[in-house]
């Protein structure tokens, strides 16, 4: 429909949608941190360390596994530390300070190796969202792989999440990748090569988090069908290709998984019980083995998190991405078979994230299920396109093609927009409507370390910042990467009596309290410290979209009433 025919045309688009999926994910890209990059900066670390050491049993990490991000930290610092692996500081606890302690000992940042790492990891989403373009094109059409490209790269949730140092941009990538090559190898030409992608990127899906299993099934209920649309051939001759394929697809994948993971050439039962063990841990009792002792008599499904996960959806998608999907389910059935099967598809794989993790809710986090995004998104592609072909009868040619770039490039430009806004922290996008049914509701995306960025740059411009000492919640990461001086993290655990005393020590030295306000508020924690600060002063307040995200208090304002109050 957009006439994407000759090879120069094609050439020029490409590099358009490279610049569209690139710019937005690397302007900014050294401004802030979240709360989850710290550890997986450390983890990444361990990795490429043990890789070093040849130490190859030591490439795990839980249920995740995170092995495509932890070969992204792990290229991060062969780019920008590769002696990192020769010093022998041995491996560091991911859920302390000490690595980037050693990184600033050795003259680098830990800032510095956390953009060196976003970049890598923008510029392969930026590559998959190419080959998933390549796929949609061949399935569906020039312009619904256009418009879904460009309405999945600037959806503000998944451009703000695959613009961090975390798995869930590269987990819905691979998994639809993974699908929409093994419907490209169904529907279309039988090409092997595409049957081997789809096997593939299930392995690097799986690589990246084992709850990408739930495409295993997905796949298996496409052979079936597959079998059922060529019931008139032979049966014994369908039956024996039809295993031949499937052989296939699981050697690619277990190629993939083997050969990336260097765990797996020495000890695959350890790493495979330390991944599947802790993620069914997790699923039934919310833990891992080593705390759960894996019990899964404790396991209470709770259904109702799944309607959960779709009210945390409507909060977190676009208006665009609303009326496009209502489009797409309007005229689902309007086209051939092919198209449906691959829509049903791909809205299948994004339901059995939600239903995943909403059944089995030991962990449970709106990010997990990015690749329903991603599905909507694709889905409101094709409702907008075809939406718009309807009007071609009606109209001249040329008429045609203006309507069609007024509407189609519409709908990109107000999703864009709809992101930009929310400059650099895109992924705490709310959805404007859900706000006017809901007055007065707290907007729920929010609270993943954004705005401490702007308490550190604050502070830093006090007289001597680099010799004081701040105590801030959240504050490894956040807070710490943006300033100069030394931070000490606010615990939830100085709540506790045993721990209260140490928690005098700190902020008895430390000159600022920086405080979480809405998330502590809503969470009492640590409890002491907030009601120890009822009725106290704070020096500045920071705010974000209306919502009051840090309190800043210098500590010769609070009194002895204030220390007082913390042992009640």
């Amino acid at each position: 429909m957009l006439g994407v025919n000759s090879r120069s045309r094609c050439t020029a688009i490409v590099l358009a949608l490279i610049a569209l999926m690139a710019i937005p994910r690397l302007v900014g890209s050294n401004l802030f941190a979240t709360v989850d990059e710290p550890f997986w900066l450390t983890a990444g670390s361990d990795f490429y360390y043990a890789l070093g050491q040849r130490a190859f049993a030591n490439t795990v990490y839980d249920y995740h596994p995170a092995v495509t991000t932890m070969w992204i930290v792990a290229t991060a610092l062969l780019v920008y530390f590769p002696q990192y692996r020769g010093l022998g500081q041995g491996y560091f606890d991911v859920y302390k300070d000490s690595l980037e302690r050693f990184l600033l000992s050795h003259g680098h940042t830990p800032l510095g190796l956390l953009t060196t790492a976003r970049i890598l990891q923008a510029a392969l989403i930026v590559l998959l969202l190419l080959v998933l373009f390549w796929l949609l094109r061949r399935l569906l059409s020039d312009s619904v792989a256009v418009v879904g490209i460009l309405l999945i790269s600037f959806d503000p949730f998944f451009l703000g999440h695959s613009r961090l140092l975390n798995h869930e941009g590269m987990l819905a990538l691979f998994t639809l990748i993974s699908l929409c090559a093994f419907l490209a190898y169904l529907l279309l030409e039988r090409r092997l090569t595409d049957l081997i992608l789809s096997g593939a990127m299930s392995g690097m899906a799986q690589l990246t988090k084992s709850s990408s299993i739930v495409i295993v099934p997905l796949i298996g209920a496409l052979f079936l069908v597959d079998i059922i649309l060529r019931r008139g051939v032979g049966w014994k001759k369908q039956l024996g290709a039809t295993l031949g394929a499937i052989a296939l697809w699981l050697l690619a994948l277990g190629i993939v998984y083997v050969g990336l993971w260097p765990g797996m050439w020495v000890a695959p039962g350890e790493m495979l019980y330390q991944v599947f063990g802790n993620a069914f841990s997790y699923a039934f009792e919310g833990s891992r083995l080593a705390v759960a002792g894996g019990q899964p008599a404790g396991f209470q499904p709770h259904l109702g998190d799944i309607v959960l996960y779709f009210q945390s959806m409507l909060w977190r998608t676009t208006p665009v991405a609303w009326i496009g999907g209502l489009l797409g389910l309007a005229t689902l059935f309007r086209r051939g078979r092919n198209r449906r099967i691959v829509l049903l598809s791909v809205l299948v794989a994004g339901a059995l994230l939600i239903v995943l993790f909403g059944v089995a809710s030991g962990r449970n986090s709106a990010h997990y299920v990015l690749t329903s995004y991603v599905a909507l998104d694709i889905l409101a592609a094709a409702g907008f396109v075809d939406v718009v072909g309807m009007l071609g009868p009606w109209l001249s040619e040329g008429r045609r093609s203006a309507a069609m770039l007024l509407a189609l490039g519409g709908a990109i430009l107000i999703q864009a927009g709809s992101a930009l806004t929310f400059f650099p922290y895109y992924y705490i996008y709310y959805n404007p409507i859900m706000e006017a049914l809901e007055p007065g509701r707290q907007n729920p995306n929010f609270g993943y370390g954004e705005g401490l960025d702007l308490a550190a740059s604050y502070l830093k411009q006090k007289p001597g910042a680099a010799n004081s000492t701040v105590t801030a919640f959240y504050g490894r990461g956040p807070f710490s990467y943006f300033y100069p001086g030394t931070t000490e993290p606010l615990k939830p655990v100085y709540a506790d009596a045993e721990n209260v005393p140490q928690l005098e020590q700190i902020l008895h030295k430390s000159d600022y309290l920086v405080i979480y306000y809405q998330l502590e508020k809503g969470r009492d924690s640590p409890a002491n410290v907030m009601h120890a600060l009822e009725g106290a002063v704070p020096e500045t307040i920071i705010w974000l979209n209306g919502i009051e995200y840090v309190r800043i208090y210098h500590m010769q304002t609070l009194g002895p009433g204030f220390y007082d109050a913390l042992m009640q």
